[in-house]
């Protein structure tokens, strides 16, 4: 994870951990891959103006077009390149296409259509960590525990989302008469939280049953599996009697990550 420099893993973070425990031959290219992925993912909630953010994911189009095509200028990309992942970059041109959508979207209607678009946009992203581990496990399943995952760290970070004017929850969880948008400021918090409270358990207890169904040994795709693990422990806690997820974000302790992703290692 050297080569990405900065852009590595921030160290006791779930991408941190997650990525540890994967196999030695595979982890510089899942490393970089994953670096990606969170890149992508941050820059509709870290850039203010929805302009500037619809330059730079097309700036990362080009570049992961560039990428496969043997020409990288990242340090993101120049890792992939030099851990033999390149071929796979153009794969991850979905990633930019759902976050490109997410700016300014409208909130979406019901659990299972958000669940369902968030599927279908990583699916591409599923086939990479697929091809990277030689695995053959089924491509839909493991792109609706992606999404699942995607789904709960969402959720973890809802104020972050609400900021950046991005709906992390579908119409159907909130309290009736109440815009996602709308949720941080509320009148009635109690129930906006508890409306929250209500869906992290759904997705919480969908989360445990998709890893329930997933070979916990030998499972060559360990990074998306650790991946979930963390999402559904940290969502199970941040589940608690008062809940708060409006206005803090609950974290595992590094301990706690450790042993949840050491275990099937």
């Amino acid at each position: 994870m050297t080569q990405l420099g900065d852009y590595a893993p921030d160290p006791g973070s779930d991408l941190y951990y997650a990525v540890r425990f994967t196999p030695a031959a595979q982890r510089p290219a899942i490393a970089a891959v994953e670096a990606c992925r969170h890149v992508l993912s941050e820059i509709p909630l870290t850039t203010s103006d929805p302009g500037v953010a619809r330059i730079k994911l097309a700036w990362w189009a080009d570049e992961l077009a560039r990428t496969a095509a043997g020409q990288p200028r990242h340090p993101i990309t120049l890792a992939m390149h030099a851990a033999g992942a390149a071929s796979d970059a153009s794969a991850l041109r979905p990633l930019v296409e759902f976050q490109q959508a997410r700016l300014g979207a409208a909130a979406i209607a019901t659990e299972a259509a958000l669940q369902a678009a968030t599927s279908e946009a990583f699916a591409h992203y599923c086939r990479v960590h697929l091809h990277l581990a030689g695995a053959t496990e089924s491509l839909m399943p493991l792109a609706d525990t992606v999404a699942a995952t995607e789904l709960a760290y969402g959720l973890l970070d809802i104020h972050r989302h609400l900021r950046a004017g991005i709906s992390p929850v579908p119409l159907d969880a909130c309290p009736a008469g109440v815009h996602p948008l709308d949720l941080a400021t509320h009148e009635d918090r109690v129930a906006a939280e508890r409306a929250l409270q209500t869906l992290a358990t759904v997705r919480v207890n969908q989360l445990r049953q998709m890893l329930d169904q997933w070979p916990a040994s030998g499972s060559t795709t360990r990074l998306l599996r650790n991946r979930a693990k963390l999402a559904a422990a940290t969502l199970a806690a941040a589940s608690h009697d008062q809940p708060r997820f409006l206005s803090e974000r609950t974290s595992l302790t590094p301990l706690r990550k450790f042993w949840l992703t050491w275990r099937d290692a």
